[in-house]
């Protein structure tokens, strides 16, 4: 075994000892209780997270104080008339809350207070100074093993999987347990791709009612059996703009673009006007060669032994060849960036 040349004279404490040195044998007192909005404390509508709540003493009053989030990188702020959990600073004495407290389902506003707010001058619950509860939305149907995230107004991710018992529409078919994530806004209780205002949807070889409003190029697997892992996105519309570089797309076998009238295969069409480049190609050859051929000949008079002359049409036949060539050369650069285009 090798021995440092310092030797033990210098040996360091291990990181467990050197913490163990340091610690302050002196008991930590962690005052935590459940505190009810009272309001957001905002300037002109803007807030940084801190809340004013009403907390209820062991004599049966209350007092309120000013709460501030706990993590400065993930705020769910509440609402005026929720409760939400607590937990005071013994060093400086300050509260810090977490997230607003469940209500039998409730995603909207929970309006679940100790001690309740009022609207001035009304017996109507107050619930901020812009905020409008919808108390009919309600938090995602939940299945064993999820992890969701969700907003107030139908917005949500959830990372989950297939499982044949659980009734989602990702359900039927793949391996159990396969993985999947769903981000949509919506206002139901379970995602529906036809359904939601817009969806954002990873799979890992899950099929999906997917009902698409025109028909994929033939040859392609209809959307609703597709098996395999695969992104599917769906709005009203998309937009998919760059603000300095290209936008790429690569596949690799065919891309197809369907529309209400058309229904394309990139590569079929692409070969069918390389197809017709050639055509066009020679085509134009051809009569290029006949104009030419036609500007040049000479004619016979009428009257016998006269001297031959041009046609009387040769301007015409000039500008003939003139245009079949430039179309031959027009043509052939479309073909050759054809060319250079496809893959081999």
């Amino acid at each position: 075994m090798r021995v440092s040349r310092f030797g033990s004279k210098y040996k360091s404490q291990s990181i467990f000892d050197r913490s163990q040195s340091s610690i302050i044998d002196t008991p930590i007192n962690i005052t935590t209780t459940i505190g009810s909005v009272v309001e957001v404390i905002s300037d002109n509508n803007k807030s940084v997270g801190n809340i004013l709540v009403t907390i209820k003493k062991e004599d049966g009053t209350f007092k309120n104080e000013v709460a501030y989030p706990m993590s400065p990188h993930f705020i769910s702020l509440p609402l005026p008339n929720e409760r939400v959990s607590l937990i005071q600073d013994s060093i400086t004495n300050d509260w810090y809350y977490l997230t607003p407290l469940s209500k039998r389902g409730f995603v909207n506003h929970m309006s679940n207070p100790i001690k309740r707010v009022f609207k001035r001058d009304t017996s109507e619950l107050y619930t901020g100074k812009t905020f409008t509860p919808n108390p009919t939305l309600r938090t995602l149907n939940l299945f064993e093993g999820d992890t969701i995230l969700q907003g107030r107004n139908g917005q949500s991710l959830r990372f989950g999987s297939k499982r044949e018992d659980n009734n989602t529409p990702w359900g039927v078919d793949g391996e159990e347990g396969q993985p999947i994530i769903t981000l949509r806004t919506g206002v139901t209780q379970i995602e529906n791709l036809n359904i939601d205002f817009s969806s954002l949807y990873l799979t890992s070889g899950q099929t999906l009612p997917i009902e698409l409003s025109s028909e994929l190029p033939k040859g392609v697997t209809r959307a609703d059996l597709y098996d395999e892992s695969q992104v599917i996105m769906t709005a009203g519309r998309l937009l998919l703009y760059s603000k300095d570089e290209n936008i790429l797309l690569s596949s690799k076998r065919d891309i197809g673009l369907s529309t209400s009238k058309w229904a394309v295969d990139v590569s079929t069409l692409l070969d069918q006007i390389s197809l017709l480049c050639d055509n066009i190609i020679t085509i134009a050859q051809k009569l290029s060669d006949q104009g030419l051929y036609s500007a040049t000949s000479t004619m016979i008079s009428s009257a016998p032994g006269t001297p031959t002359s041009p046609s009387s049409n040769a301007p015409q036949f000039n500008i003939v060849f003139n245009e079949a060539a430039s179309v031959r050369s027009q043509v052939q650069q479309i073909k050759n960036n054809i060319d250079n285009m496809k893959q081999e």
